[in-house]
């Protein structure tokens, strides 16, 4: 059952969305992807002393469904803050662990983001992507515990630095510094790469 305090906090966050859309326009759909992103970073600041949590996100849904005032809410309190810098068609260079725990990096071009559900998450970062020179779409889930580093444009990642390099006469070893899944590895990438990530998790 819906108390007056969380009906009162709907209606202060209709209110709130509405004014910060109308300072850039007259509704949601005619505001450009820069107006849209000002408008959301608008609102944000004024709801930042209300008590936003699933359970009120949920009561909202009942009230606004297939609104913006949801999707603002969501990504407020999502592990997956602000997303808004992957934008479809974006040429990106992505970092991130590989399904054996080590670094890879690789440059794309992302076609869909979207934060949804996965098996016993509630929550994960869905990145729908056509790798350079490929000709078919790549999906890579990023969960709530997992690390990524997102960069625009395609730049070159040297991913041996994170290894111990032995040359010999005949032979080159390349040894991981760290083992398997250690979280020492992305920050030692984000350390190492000369430019700032737009997107970082």
């Amino acid at each position: 059952m819906t108390n007056t305090y969380e009906f009162n906090t709907i209606d202060l966050v209709s209110d709130y969305a509405a004014e910060a859309i109308s300072k850039y326009g007259n509704n949601i759909f005619s505001l450009t992807d820069s107006d849209k992103q000002n408008a959301k970073m608008v609102f944000f600041d004024s709801i930042k002393d209300l008590n936003v949590d699933a359970a009120l996100i949920k009561k909202a849904e009942i009230e606004f469904p297939n609104s913006i005032i949801i999707t603002w809410l969501k990504e407020l309190i999502s592990v997956f803050a602000d997303i808004s810098p992957l934008q479809e068609e974006r040429k990106v260079t992505i970092v991130k662990l590989s399904e054996f725990g080590f670094p890879v990096a690789f440059q794309t071009v992302i076609k869909k983001v979207v934060v949804k559900p996965y098996a016993q998450y509630s929550e994960s970062l869905r990145i729908l992507h056509r790798p350079k020179r490929k000709r078919s779409n790549y999906e890579n889930i990023i969960l709530p515990d997992e690390s990524i580093l997102v960069y625009d444009g395609w730049i070159n990642v040297d991913i041996d630095s994170t290894k111990n390099i032995t040359e010999s006469k005949h032979f080159i070893i390349k040894q991981s510094k760290y083992r398997c899944f250690d979280k020492r590895y992305m920050i030692d990438l984000f350390n190492s790469i000369d430019a700032t990530p737009i997107y970082k998790k």
